[in-house]
């Protein structure tokens, strides 16, 4: 009974908040902090599945204003009539 509510959660596709409630529904037992621990875990998980997706818009962003400032000084950059390429 040790992860039962992992496995619950994993077998039927649901979070582990979600299994928690509906073991104590079915009338498992489990100690009175069972289910804050895992709202916590939920909160925890998304705060840092926010935090990840702005660092990845942040990276995208410097990347492109990055890339955009190169073109801008190529833009200004005067090309000599007599190079072939």
């Amino acid at each position: 009974m040790k992860n039962i509510i992992k496995r619950y959660a994993k077998w039927f596709g649901v979070s582990r908040l979600c299994a928690a409630q509906e073991l104590i529904s079915l009338g498992v037992i489990f100690d009175t902090d069972v289910v804050s621990r895992e709202k916590q875990l939920e909160i925890d998980k998304a705060n840092q599945r926010r935090k990840a997706k702005e660092k990845r818009i942040q990276l995208y962003d410097e990347t492109y204003y990055y890339f955009e400032n190169i073109a801008e000084e190529e833009d200004l950059i005067e090309h000599d009539e007599g190079i072939p390429f």
